[in-house]
């Protein structure tokens, strides 16, 4: 047994203990209306925004460039006939020495309420992206769509026309940021369910591996923007009760040392298998070889007080559908292959839940559900097509979008190209294909 780990009759004490006091004994709360969220993300027309910060566009660009600041400056936010006076602006991109020198348009990072300034239509924080790695700018889109239909909680995604000081930025993918609001959001506020710990797996990775009973087991403070890295709690983060990580380590040890014959029983206590499986059927499909499955980062953990369940979220996707594939080995370093999943580190959520026969037949039946539902060709073809016809023209009057509309078109069109990333459709293609082979 590790140093400091949990005995499996103290963890399975634990699993139980945070079931019984899972949901709250207190008068249920109805469901904030949401639709405030929706007057941003489900707009017929692609909404304009209009950004005016306080030194100027150039000022800000230029401490960027040149000393690497990002921080937040107050800024006017215009959203089609809407207005606010003050919001935080910041560029939200790699702090390196030169970086951006060449380029006329960054990631874009909002916060209403950085100077106390209002929240707009129920909403905190937008991330405003390039998505540099897509020429085809869908992959977002096209991801949060395949969520959506299969019942996971992820963040709404659309576009945005932007510019700053009246000049045009261009086109950009923009993003729901997950934190409170998105509680709200997705969970609503019932039983509390919004008030839970919300853990950010921050780079370099979180393999998810039980490494002892003590909050700095899993929290480098000595690294990160904000708060360190690894799994860092960004809800509750001020109160002493809360930010223990005592509900995270419980999880982690019931991934990591519980007995297989208890597994099954114990995960159900404490995490939300059902959704990580429809999950993952949905990131195996597309190749999200960035996330969990792949470099252990760009997700989130959620401890609901509702359910008492721990729930996954998926976040960044603009490089899957063959934008990223998996390396075969060391003595192959290089060669891209179209695998399941990348396979070059321990991933202990993933093997447990799937050594389990009911959740395997779950996630393979999910698998399938995806491929054949709408991971074909025809309803493929039909959501890229509904996207172009959404911004293709605004795409095409875009002096800053960083790649050529030729470059655009190929990664959209039905042929195969040896272009990288891969085209959209034939990835589908091929990618179907493969899955046909490996479950008939």
């Amino acid at each position: 047994m590790m140093t400091g780990q949990l005995s499996v009759v103290a963890a399975i004490g634990l699993v139980l203990a945070m079931a019984g006091c899972g949901a709250s004994d207190s008068a249920k709360v109805e469901p904030e209306n949401q639709a405030g969220v929706e007057k941003i993300f489900e707009l017929e027309a692609i909404p304009v925004i209009q950004l005016t910060p306080s030194g100027g566009w150039a000022t800000l660009v230029t401490a960027y460039v040149e000393q690497g600041k990002n921080e937040y400056v107050e800024s006017g936010f215009d959203f089609n006939e809407d207005h606010l006076d003050s919001i935080g602006l910041r560029i939200r991109e790699e702090v390196e020495e030169g970086e951006g020198r060449d380029r006329t348009k960054y990631n874009l990072k909002i916060n209403f309420d950085y100077f106390d300034g209002k929240r707009f239509n129920k909403t905190d924080q937008l991330l405003l992206a390039v998505d540099r790695p897509d020429p085809s700018m869908m992959r977002e889109a096209l991801t949060a769509r395949l969520f959506e239909a299969m019942g996971v909680p992820s963040p709404r995604v659309d576009y945005a026309r932007v510019s700053a000081d009246g000049n045009e930025l261009g086109l950009y993918v923009m993003k729901q940021v997950v934190d409170k609001r998105f509680l709200k959001d997705r969970f609503g506020t019932a039983d509390h369910a919004d008030d839970g710990n919300l853990y950010e797996c921050v780079p370099p990775g979180c393999l998810l591996e039980w490494a002892g009973d003590t909050k700095d087991s899993y929290l480098d403070t000595s690294c990160g923007e904000d708060g360190g890295c690894g799994l860092v709690l960004i809800t509750n983060e001020d109160d002493p009760s809360d930010n223990d990580y005592s509900d995270l380590i419980t999880l982690l040890n019931v991934i990591g040392t519980v007995p297989d014959e208890q597994f099954a029983d114990a995960i159900k206590v404490v995490f939300d298998v059902d959704t990580f499986l429809r999950y993952l059927a949905v990131a195996v499909v597309i190749g999200d070889h960035e996330s969990y499955l792949g470099a252990g980062q760009d997700f989130y953990l959620y401890h609901r007080p509702d359910t008492g369940l721990f729930t996954y979220i998926p976040w960044d996707h603009n490089r899957t559908y063959g934008a990223k594939k998996c390396k075969t080995s060391t003595e192959e370093t290089g060669v891209e292959v179209d695998k399941l999943w990348c396979d070059t580190a321990p991933r202990p959520l993933t093997t447990r839940i799937l050594a389990v026969g009911e959740f395997n037949e779950s996630y393979l039946a999910y698998v399938k559900q995806v491929r054949d539902e709408f991971f074909t060709e025809t309803v493929q073809g039909q959501w890229v097509d509904e996207l172009d016809a959404r911004f293709g023209e605004l795409l095409e009057a875009d002096g800053n979008r960083g790649f050529t509309m030729d470059e655009y078109w190929t990664s959209i069109s039905r042929q195969p190209s040896e272009d990288k990333p891969s085209n959209l459709l034939h990835f589908v293609k091929t990618r179907r294909a493969y899955l046909m082979a490996e479950l008939p």
